[in-house]
């Protein structure tokens, strides 16, 4: 049974591929003309630390390139909507009284602001930024301990395999979803308890496991 659900942000609930991919050529000297077609869709398949180093950037760059993404995300938020259908699945679990959190590496006021300018912060009961590339499994042991939720019935929902590592280590349901930042083969090599390929699939996942 799921009680609680706790989302990633970036490729999870925020379709953010095309700011986050325009941001990394830039930081390494290219535009998105550089790159066919045929690279924009195979990046797309990749975790964004993948994608930064395959542009171009060193690991050293790496840190910087973080922080410095989180301020460009800030300057392009209406360029990044949600995913279509992400209202209605937020709106059913509100409904259902199953409490929201999210967990995200990007930072608390670009969520917060995401929230707000497309009508869903009144979904989203706690939202915690600055995660880190390097793993997010304290961030979810420290919002379980804050609001009392039971480990095992509370799932992180994420776009990578580091999201379903996570999971695993602070002992929540690892749940994995197709649309973000993934790479099919090492999604399926990680395991996740659930391996979703749409929003309303994951809507009628999640509400038939809240019941």
């Amino acid at each position: 049974m799921i009680k609680a659900v706790v989302f990633d942000f970036d490729g999870t609930l925020a379709d953010s591929y095309d700011i986050v991919l325009n941001f990394l050529l830039d930081r390494a000297g290219k535009q998105r003309s550089d790159i066919t077609d045929e690279e924009y869709i195979r990046l797309k398949n990749m975790p964004m630390r993948s994608i930064a180093t395959e542009v171009g950037l060193r690991h050293w760059q790496l840190v910087p390139t973080y922080f410095a993404g989180r301020r460009y995300m800030t300057k392009h938020l209406q360029q990044t909507p949600p995913f279509a259908g992400t209202e209605q699945l937020l709106r059913s679990l509100y409904e259902q009284n199953v409490p929201v959190y999210i967990v995200s590496s990007n930072s608390t006021k670009n969520i917060k602001r995401f929230l707000k300018h497309y009508s869903l912060k009144q979904y989203v009961k706690k939202s915690y930024g600055g995660a880190g590339w390097f793993g997010k499994q304290r961030a979810l042991r420290k919002l379980a301990q804050r609001y009392r939720l039971q480990l095992v019935t509370t799932a992180y929902v994420g776009d990578e395999v580091r999201d379903v590592v996570a999971a695993r280590i602070a002992r929540m349901i690892p749940i994995a979803v197709s649309w973000g930042f993934s790479d099919d083969e090492q999604m399926q090599r990680a395991e996740p308890d659930y391996w979703i390929h749409s929003v309303d699939e994951l809507q009628k996942l999640l509400i038939k496991k809240s019941r």
